[in-house]
């Protein structure tokens, strides 16, 4: 069922044009807001309908509306319902990681290295005393170099095969788990590992 989505997705935005822009945001919202669904295919899709430039505009407008509600559930409804989709330690963990003073480019690099987890880390910021502005503003740095790499990869995916975004994928592959293993920014990275209480 979820193979069958992008193709829906994308015969929609083609027969409806004029409105392609508003639904590819709508379509990329729900994606972060229902963050086990993933938002890649409908990147892909603004890459062959819109270009690199307005695709990534559209997908940032999308992750920074979708942050802010999942933002605000997090405020408004708390662990009943986080719980529901996140374990509690975990969520125990990230609200107190946000809430220490990091400071606002502490909190942004940290949103930025865990891009994976990034949807979740939103409700999750709701819990903390975080403000609205501090959030939106965080969100928006961290989210920006993530997005343009992969507006560009995806453009060249497109456009020049899959050698170079192999060789390219590659690296940052490499350099991920290296990250992972402690062996390049060894402290960051223990920082930033959930562990079980």
């Amino acid at each position: 069922m979820l193979e069958t989505i992008p193709g829906i997705i994308q015969d929609f935005l083609e027969i409806h044009i004029a409105l392609a822009p508003v639904i590819s945001i709508v379509f990329r919202t729900a994606s972060i807001i229902l963050a086990p669904i993933p938002g890649t295919p409908i990147d892909l899709i603004n890459i062959a309908l819109f270009g690199k430039i307005p695709g990534f505009i559209y997908a940032e407008i999308s992750i920074l509306i979708g942050g802010l509600i999942n933002f605000w559930i997090g405020r408004r409804f708390r662990e009943p319902v986080l719980k529901s989709f996140i374990p509690l330690d975990k969520i125990q963990i990230w609200e107190e990681r946000l809430e220490e003073k990091t400071g606002f480019w502490g909190l942004t690099l940290i949103r930025m290295v865990t891009i994976p987890i990034f949807d979740y880390l939103s409700y999750v910021a709701g819990l903390t005393h975080m403000s609205y502005w501090r959030f939106f503003a965080s969100s928006f740095i961290a989210s920006i170099l993530p997005t343009a790499i992969f507006y560009y990869l995806g453009e060249v995916f497109l456009e020049r095969g899959l050698y170079l975004v192999t060789i390219i994928i590659t690296v940052l592959l490499t350099a991920y788990f290296l990250f992972r293993q402690g062996k390049i920014f060894g402290k960051f990275s223990e920082y930033l590992k959930i562990r079980q209480k």
